[in-house]
């Protein structure tokens, strides 16, 4: 998955929803990324600072108290292929998550 982050400019990435299949709620925990980024609630929201053009990967886990998925990763650059494979309701099998910039 990889994600647009213009510099100088808001980005958001939805990494998935609010709670899982079961109702309960999920975590997102940032494992890495760069310091202008971070993740509120189930967005990462990051600014870029201008004169900031490199790439970098930003890594996250999900978690609703009984399970916690493995490492979901994307690609912060000036193109978007946006999906991500993971297992954000503990079920056992994996989802493709939609990112939304916005």
């Amino acid at each position: 998955m990889a994600a647009s982050a213009p510099p100088g400019e808001l980005t958001q990435v939805l990494l998935g929803p609010v709670t899982d299949l079961d109702g309960d709620a999920l975590l997102y925990v940032l494992v890495s990324g760069p310091a202008w980024g971070g993740i509120n609630g189930t967005n990462w929201t990051a600014t870029r600072p201008l004169a900031d053009t490199a790439d970098y990967t930003v890594c996250y886990t999900v978690g609703d108290g009984c399970q916690t998925s493995t490492q979901c990763c994307f690609l912060v650059t000036e193109s978007c292929q946006c999906e991500c494979h993971a297992d954000p309701q503990c079920d056992g099998t994996t989802d493709i998550l939609d990112v939304v910039l916005t």
